[in-house]
């Protein structure tokens, strides 16, 4: 296949990525000497909500950040996420997508057991999302994607704008 032809993956902002995907023993800490975000403060978010969510930069970066593979600047963003959330449902839910981009970088980091166990603690912190659910999303995260973990170690992240 042509790189002409890979498909381009759909952008949910339009906020830079940095210089490099942190992989850790592979390149330099993000915040330490040499990193992409050596001067950087970390993020802090706004509160989102459900009638928020698709509006919500951070969330949404979070999810282009997965999306092309920078797994450890994703778990960043949704980390200040879920740090300006109270206890509940919605916090629990967050946290399981940083559980699952963690998940995901250690897969790519050839340590698939600990993937697998990052990414079944995600899909036990949403199971209560998804339990009182009435549609197929939550957050714009489909049913499906999250029925699929146990079973596969997700690369990708589409949201669903329309539920």
């Amino acid at each position: 296949m042509q790189s002409s032809e890979i498909p381009e993956v759909q952008r949910y902002t339009k906020k830079s990525f940095p210089a490099y995907a942190h992989r850790p023993g592979s390149t330099p800490h993000p915040k330490k000497a040499g990193g992409h975000s050596e001067s950087l403060a970390d993020p802090v978010s706004e509160v989102i909500t459900i009638h928020n969510w698709h509006e919500h930069q951070d969330y949404l970066y979070g999810a282009d950040l997965f999306n092309h593979a920078f797994y450890w600047e994703a778990h960043v963003w949704w980390e200040a996420v879920w740090k300006s959330l109270p206890k509940g449902d919605i916090k629990d839910f967050v946290q399981g997508l940083i559980k699952v981009a963690a998940g995901s970088l250690k897969e790519s980091m050839g340590e698939s057991d600990l993937a697998k166990m990052h990414c079944l603690r995600g899909h036990e912190l949403m199971s209560k999302a998804y339990e009182q659910l009435e549609n197929d999303c939550f957050f714009g995260v489909s049913r499906k994607w999250w029925n699929n973990i146990p079973f596969e170690i997700p690369t990708m992240l589409e949201l669903h704008f329309d539920q």
